[in-house]
């Protein structure tokens, strides 16, 4: 108790995507329930979602 953990992330210029933060917190509550600690649910979920942006994006670009 009484530590602080700060998470970095990788930014992704013009992958303004709505609803990636309801994503990020529903895939840590996904990994604590199913009994994973809070600092590795949220490296999954950091990791899953920025997966989940870079493919949006590109098929963003593809559409243009």
């Amino acid at each position: 108790e009484g530590k602080v953990t700060v998470f970095r992330a990788t930014f992704l210029p013009g992958a303004n995507i709505r609803g990636s933060g309801c994503i990020l917190s529903t895939a840590i509550a996904a990994g604590l329930g199913k009994g994973t600690s809070l600092q590795e649910s949220v490296r999954q979920a950091k990791d899953f979602v920025l997966n989940k942006l870079r493919d949006a994006k590109q098929s963003q670009n593809r559409e243009r």
